[in-house]
């Protein structure tokens, strides 16, 4: 199962380069807060067995698996475009975090890799999960409706096809009136609460 994508900066989400990677020398060490993989709450919560890091690589020449700050093996590159399959200690690690370091190529015209990837991990036996995101809308409706299309546009994608139910939870009218014409929502599981709601709603606001 895919875990996570590795991400780099992107315009309508976030520009931080920081949140995604740092330049250290020689390297990109991709130990950014969006890149990170963090194994304490995986062992927690899933049955998790396995953690693959699958890379599609460009102009690299080399690429390092580390542990919180210890490289756990280093792997020279020829430099030209490949696919890497690289397996982390899982099994034998429970806390901590664990992340990749590229070095980029003598010749690539760019000091960030061109690379892609993803976090893969495997179990016998599935959990069946439902993840809840919970946004206060108070006065912050544009950047709610924002942030909806992208989950949308996210759920849309076919590597994300297995993530067929989310839920709308929605207890102010603002959002509603503002969602815009033809919102694919429609096609995924949508409740929205009733005037009963006013106790949360008072609460939201007390706590803004």
């Amino acid at each position: 199962m895919r875990l996570q994508n590795i991400r780099f900066p992107e315009p309508d989400i976030c520009r931080e380069e920081e949140l995604y990677f740092h330049r250290n020398g020689e390297w990109i060490d991709f130990n950014g807060y969006f890149n990170l993989f963090y194994i304490e709450k995986r062992k927690k919560y899933t049955n998790q067995e396995t953690l693959t890091l699958h890379l599609e690589v460009g102009d690299c020449q080399a690429v390092r698996l580390i542990h919180d700050e210890t490289m756990i093996r280093e792997i020279e590159l020829s430099g030209q475009p490949e696919p890497l399959t690289l397996e982390f200690p899982y099994q034998e690690t429970d806390k901590g975090v664990f992340w990749f370091s590229v070095k980029p190529g003598i010749s690539s015209k760019s000091d960030v890799p061109q690379l892609s990837g993803w976090y893969e991990g495997k179990c016998q036996e599935e959990k069946s999960v439902r993840i809840a995101a919970v946004v206060c809308t108070f006065k912050r409706e544009p950047y709610v409706l924002r942030n909806l299309k992208s989950v949308l546009r996210f759920l849309e994608r076919p590597e994300n096809a297995s993530m067929n139910l989310c839920y709308w939870l929605e207890n102010t009218l603002g959002t509603r009136r503002n969602q815009p014409p033809g919102c694919p929502a429609s096609r995924y599981n949508s409740h929205h609460s009733k005037p009963k709601c006013r106790r949360r709603r008072r609460l939201y606001e007390r706590h803004d």
